[in-house]
């Protein structure tokens, strides 16, 4: 009688074989496959502190009145309005009228992008 490895099958025996293989390549998989908290980490560091500082001071000098909206986004205590006019203020560097005319239509945000005129809500003068 032969002895029986840990998962009970003979040793050299094609089950054992399947065995042996499999966790190879599940170790294999594993080691080339980056965890998602790595993946988390590595896109958190994307955005660095300092890529963070620098967008704040073009900021600054660019459109002083803005500054507050940035920080709050940056911080994490903007409300999801506010992240998407950062975002569009972002993309046309802080250009209101761009974002008023937008023809981005395939954008996901284009039907929330700020300084859009509404209908009916301003009186026209004549």
């Amino acid at each position: 009688m032969r002895p029986l490895n840990e998962s009970g099958a003979e040793p050299g025996s094609h089950h054992a074989e399947k065995e042996l293989t499999q966790a190879t390549n599940h170790e294999v998989a594993a080691e080339s496959t980056p965890s998602k908290s790595s993946l988390q980490t590595r896109r958190g560091n994307e955005f660095s502190e300092a890529k963070r500082a620098k967008r704040l001071q073009a900021v600054s000098a660019d459109a002083p009145g803005k500054l507050s909206l940035f920080r709050s986004v940056y911080a994490g205590k903007a409300s999801p309005r506010q992240c998407i006019k950062a975002f569009c203020l972002e993309w046309v560097w802080l250009d209101e009228a761009a974002i008023r005319e937008c023809t981005a239509t395939a954008c996901p945000l284009h039907r929330l992008r700020p300084y859009q005129r509404r209908e009916g809500c301003c009186k026209q003068v004549k």
